[in-house]
């Protein structure tokens, strides 16, 4: 510990080793020349959970101090195995919030991810890329059933009502949905067990995922998000809260051979799937309601749609510059009880 001559303030405290809970590291703590403090960590394990759900869910206190944080941690642990490996990170709060975040870490099988706020961007810009969606969506909590893929997320951080708010756009590719009991009960349900039964193996493929999404306390809205692959297709809305297990989320399924047959301008349907003798256009619409981890799952089988609404449907492939245009009022298949409005707007 280290004082000022002056007015025996405190000045520097030097951690040599702190040891508690899940947490290794050591570092040095000292007064910014600008004001505020300093925090330089290092270490093997660094447990930020509880305080990184806080600061999202906007119950953590915040502080007027200025604070500028540099670590480099072998292992950030976000919750029970979800943890990234090799990270190095620079924050600075200032005026009682995040001003700048630079964030760069990877996951157990050396696939890279990256987390942008602020900076040559521009205030409140957010960025994530990463090489991996699937370890990504279950670092962050979301789902722990996406093997694989690619993920960018680009998006704001604002205030609404004094709450923090994230308003993004994602685009993902290359990704498989696997042990996903939810998507397997839906494909039963709409007599798609073909597709449901390559869960069991190495899951089923997508190729595409874009979408417009939201967070505010511990809420993810969907305002709109198009999941596509070789087999399937599926437009969703509505939210999830992942650290209360409830979900309400309206959607639409249609097998490939379906959209094959309304999206022919999207060039690689073509040679994927076509239609066999006398299947005509399908699609179905869900309700995902209850828990998380184990919703319910309703279903409302569609026959001979037109063209002209499935195609609406999953605009976004047809129109990429419309991402999240509202689906018809026809596709909803209950009433769901709406997110807090700031996340939706």
């Amino acid at each position: 510990v280290a004082l000022n001559r002056d007015d025996h303030s405190l000045d520097r405290v030097d951690i040599h080793r702190l040891v508690f809970a899940d947490n290794d590291f050591s570092g040095t703590v000292s007064r910014r020349p600008s004001g505020g403090w300093q925090a330089d960590i290092h270490g093997a394990r660094l447990d930020i959970h509880r305080a990184a759900k806080r600061a999202l869910e906007g119950s953590a206190p915040t502080s007027e101090t200025p604070l500028a944080i540099s670590a480099r941690v072998a292992e950030l642990v976000l919750g029970p195995h979800r943890e990234a490996r090799n990270v190095t990170a620079t924050l600075l709060r200032d005026h009682g919030s995040w001003q700048t975040i630079d964030i760069d870490g990877h996951y157990a099988n050396g696939h890279r991810v990256a987390l942008s706020l602020g900076g040559a961007a521009g205030a409140g810009k957010l960025h994530l890329e990463s090489d991996d969606l699937g370890a990504t969506v279950a670092l962050f909590g979301i789902a722990d059933n996406v093997v694989g893929g690619k993920l960018t997320v680009d998006g704001t951080v604002g205030e609404v009502d004094g709450h923090q708010v994230i308003r993004a756009r994602l685009d993902g590719s290359d990704y498989r949905l696997a042990r996903a009991p939810a998507l397997a009960q839906l494909l039963s349900l709409t007599s798609l067990e073909g597709i449901a039964a390559m869960m069991s193996g190495s899951g089923i493929p997508f190729t595409d995922l874009h979408g417009e999404v939201g967070f505010s306390r511990g809420v993810i809205s969907l305002k709109r998000v198009i999941a596509y692959g070789g087999a399937l297709g599926i437009s969703a809305k509505g939210w999830l809260n992942p650290g209360e297990d409830q979900i309400d989320i309206d959607g639409t399924l249609a097998p490939a051979y379906a959209l094959n047959s309304v999206l022919g301008n999207f060039p690689v349907l073509g040679s994927i799937l076509t239609g066999g003798e006398g299947q005509g256009l399908f699609a179905a619409r869900f309700h995902l309601g209850g828990s998380n981890d184990n919703p319910t799952v309703t279903v409302n089988p569609l026959s001979a749609l037109t063209p002209g609404l499935l195609r609406h449907l999953f605009d976004p492939f047809s129109n990429p510059g419309q991402p999240g245009a509202a689906p018809p009022q026809a596709v909803t298949a209950t009433t769901s009880p709406s997110p807090p409005s700031d996340t939706t707007h």
